[in-house]
């Protein structure tokens, strides 16, 4: 029957190409130390599903913690990957998600905690002294530097004596994202104290 008919080839007909989908692996977000801000660094990252033989590169991430503070494995958000053409029109037949579930940690920031001036004073039988103290935190950063004591290494009068700040401790709500990494200390100068001396009336005969 085949020999009795002729057929043609439908013409007319579509379809569509959907670009493929896309996912980075093996990326990773670093860790850092306390810096006041959110934003977070990444590393390494390939493309997983491209066709054999084919190439693209990656562009446009954007990395933030959660939150400015210092913890582990804070969770870190990616934004804005986008795929760059290394060869000619590529980057149009695929799409690309950003990755997810990226960690990392934010240490605390080392605070120096420095001692200057006003130390010096009069003889007064105690070691007693007094201070100003200066740090290196962050601008804007909410935090009190508590002591147990400014003291002279002893009570008697002499010049450029040892100042030391005891037991210094944090507060206020950035007290966690620092750790104090030294003692503070001066020099002061405690002063002879001046003796008035009474002289009694000469005996009356």
């Amino acid at each position: 029957l085949a020999s009795n008919y002729t057929v043609s080839n439908p013409s007319g007909l579509t379809a569509s190409i959907t670009p493929k989908a896309l996912t980075v692996a093996g990326q990773l977000a670093g860790n850092k130390v306390y810096d006041g801000n959110t934003a977070a660094q990444l590393s390494g990252g390939v493309l997983a599903g491209l066709v054999a033989g084919e190439s693209l590169g990656l562009a446009g991430q954007t990395a933030t913690f959660a939150d400015k503070n210092a913890a582990t494995a804070k969770a870190v958000t990616v934004t804005g990957t986008t795929l760059v053409d290394t060869s000619t029109g590529l980057a149009s037949n695929y799409t690309v998600s950003n990755p997810t579930g990226l960690t990392a940690s934010i240490t605390p920031a080392s605070l120096l905690v420095s001692a200057t001036g006003g130390a010096s004073r009069v003889y007064d039988t105690t070691t007693n002294a007094s201070a100003t103290l200066s740090d290196n935190r962050i601008a804007g950063d909410v935090l009190t530097i508590n002591n147990s004591g400014v003291r002279f290494a002893d009570k008697n009068a002499g010049v450029n004596k040892t100042v030391t700040v005891g037991g210094i401790t944090l507060s206020g709500a950035d007290a966690g994202n620092y750790v104090v990494n030294s003692s503070a200390s001066t020099t002061g100068t405690i002063t002879q104290a001046a003796l008035a001396v009474n002289v009694d009336n000469a005996e009356k005969d």
